[in-house]
């Protein structure tokens, strides 16, 4: 059977110079920058985030982030099951 299962969601504000080390999750996850301008990392690619984007990072794979000002992101997870979840990783505006 074709599913998709919600996993979890969070709200989280980054201090100022601080990193997010490179870490992966059992699920897909979005995140949405409601403020704040960094740079992150999925896999070997990397972007430059602001308020008002978001990423992709499909399940398992590596990323990480360095918050060059307060960042205040929201951020949730999902599993699929049998379904191909048709979106490009990366950054979108």
């Amino acid at each position: 059977m074709d599913t998709i299962s919600f996993k979890f969601s969070h709200r989280h504000i980054h201090g100022e110079k601080t990193l997010e080390k490179t870490h992966s999750h059992p699920c897909h996850e979005f995140v949405y920058y409601v403020r704040g301008r960094g740079t992150g990392k999925i896999a070997d690619a990397s972007y430059s985030y602001a308020a008002g984007t978001w990423v992709y990072i499909p399940s398992g794979k590596k990323h990480s982030e360095f918050h060059e000002t307060e960042t205040e992101v929201f951020f949730f997870a999902f599993e699929s099951t049998g379904l191909e979840v048709g979106i490009r990783e990366g950054l979108y505006e």
